[in-house]
C-alpha cells in the first residue's frame, strides 16, 4: 500500500480520523494524503451573504484555501505537517471519490457520526455511506459519536480487516 487518503471536517472530532489514518499510513509505510471538502451550498452561503454585507467576493479559490485550512488543522493535531493537504468545493463523496483516484489512493479513512432512531435514515444518503458503497478501493469508516476504547486497538482492527481483504 503506497498511499491513504482522509477526508476530515474543520471540527475537534475529526482528529480522530486523521490520527486513525496516520497510525495506519506508519503501519503499512504508506503516504497519508488530507482532504477537506467544503459543500457547495456551504460555499454559496458564504458568497450570498458577503454580497449583503457588499464585501469582497468569496472566490472559489477563498474557499478552497478555507477547507484547506480544515485539512492542514487536522494535520496539525497529528504534531507534524502532513505531506499533502487540498481544500476541495463540491459535493463531498464525489470529490472524495474523484480526489482518490487522482491520487491512486489505496484506502480511504473518513468519519461518520454516530446515529440513533430517526437520524439513522438521514444517514442513507451520508457522505461515509456513498463513500463506502461508491469506492473502488477499502474504506476505513471512523465512529465520531461516541469513545472509542483506544486508538491503536481500532487501528489493528482496520489492519486486520485490510489485510482480510
Amino acid at each position: 500500500m503506497k498511499r491513504i487518503l482522509a477526508a476530515v471536517e474543520s471540527d475537534a472530532l475529526q482528529a480522530r480520523v486523521a490520527r486513525t489514518a496516520a497510525e495506519l499510513a506508519r503501519a503499512l509505510g504508506a503516504e497519508l494524503n488530507l482532504c477537506h471538502v467544503m459543500p457547495e451550498a456551504d460555499y454559496e452561503e458564504i458568497q450570498s451573504h458577503l454580497e449583503l454585507r457588499h464585501e469582497r467576493p468569496f472566490s472559489i479559490t477563498h474557499a478552497e484555501d478555507w477547507a484547506r485550512g480544515g485539512g492542514q488543522a487536522a494535520a496539525d493535531a497529528l504534531g507534524r505537517p502532513a505531506p499533502h493537504a487540498v481544500g476541495l468545493v463540491g459535493q463531498p463523496a464525489d470529490e472524495i471519490l474523484e480526489l482518490a483516484e487522482r491520487i491512486g489512493a489505496e484506502l480511504i479513512v473518513l468519519g461518520f457520526e454516530g446515529l440513533h432512531g430517526l437520524g439513522k435514515l438521514r444517514a442513507l444518503g451520508s457522505v461515509s455511506r456513498q463513500v463506502m458503497e461508491r469506492a473502488r478501493c477499502p474504506v476505513v469508516v471512523v465512529p465520531l459519536g461516541r469513545e472509542l476504547a483506544a486508538t491503536p486497538v481500532a487501528t489493528r482492527t482496520a489492519l486486520a480487516a485490510y489485510r482480510i481483504i
